[in-house]
């Protein structure tokens, strides 16, 4: 694995084509601007694979439920 830098952290799901799974704590999720999440969830409809990890047993609502995008 490969920490990101966050400045860099792309608005189009290409700038994502090299990873096959990305991790992000709910924090890491909710300082993502939408363009960065829109292209996190359009990167998913092409084939990555994303994993939100959440304190407690209920996915907070705010985060995006499992599924396809795109």
């Amino acid at each position: 694995g490969t920490a990101l830098e966050w400045e860099f952290y792309p608005s189009d799901w290409r700038g994502l084509a090299a990873f096959d799974l990305l991790v992000f704590t709910a924090r890491e999720w909710r300082a993502l601007d939408a363009g960065q999440r829109t292209a996190t969830l359009d990167w998913v409809a092409q084939g990555g694979d994303l994993f939100l990890a959440f304190e407690g047993e209920t996915r907070p609502a705010d985060l995006p439920t499992k599924g396809s995008y795109g």
